[in-house]
C-alpha cells in the first residue's frame, strides 16, 4: 500500500491485519466528537497502548473529527481506528466534502501566527508519520498513520 508522506513524497508500507479496530458512524455534531473520543480511548487502553501514545492518538482523532464537524457538517461522519500492536495506529475520518476544503502542503497552520484557530492539521501532521487525503465516492477521507515500536520506512523517491 502506498501513502503520501508528510513531506509530499510517497512511502511504501506494509499494513498487517490490525489486532484492534474501532469503526463508527457518528452525527456531524460537536457532541459526537466527545463520544467517539471516549470510545477510542477505551479501545486504545484495552489494547494496552501506553498513556502518551493514547493521548497523542486521541488528539489526532479529535482534530480530524472536529474539522469534519466544522467544515462538512452534513450527514454522517465515518470514524475508524485500527491498531496493529507494536507496528502502527491508523486513524481515519471520512465526511461530506471535497479535497478543495484542504489547504495545500505545507500550509497546514494558520496564515497569521497569532490566529486563535487553524492549527488542527499542523497538529495532526506533527503527531503522525504519514497523513493522506483521498476522495472516496465524493466524500473526503483523511488518514493519519503513526508507526509504533518500528521505524517508519524510508520515503521512496518520488517518481
Amino acid at each position: 500500500m502506498v501513502r503520501l508522506g508528510n513531506d509530499g513524497s510517497e512511502m511504501e508500507i506494509e499494513l498487517v491485519t490490525p489486532v484492534h479496530s474501532l469503526a463508527q458512524h457518528i452525527d456531524a455534531e460537536a457532541s459526537s466528537v466527545s463520544v467517539a473520543r471516549a470510545d477510542a480511548r477505551d479501545a486504545l487502553e484495552n489494547a494496552g497502548i501506553g498513556r502518551e501514545l493514547v493521548d497523542d492518538t486521541l488528539l489526532v482523532a479529535t482534530e480530524l473529527l472536529a474539522n469534519a464537524v466544522e467544515h462538512a457538517p452534513e450527514g454522517l461522519i465515518v470514524f475508524r481506528m485500527d491498531v496493529a500492536l507494536g507496528r502502527w495506529i491508523l486513524v481515519e475520518v471520512e465526511c461530506a466534502g471535497s479535497m478543495d476544503l484542504l489547504p495545500e502542503l505545507p500550509n497546514w497552520g494558520p496564515d497569521e501566527p497569532l490566529a486563535p484557530r487553524g492549527r488542527g492539521l499542523a497538529i495532526v501532521d506533527a503527531l503522525s508519520d504519514s497523513v493522506a487525503f483521498s476522495d472516496v465516492e465524493g466524500r473526503l477521507r483523511i488518514a493519519a498513520l503513526r508507526f509504533v515500536g518500528v521505524a517508519p520506512p524510508a520515503a521512496a523517491a518520488a517518481g
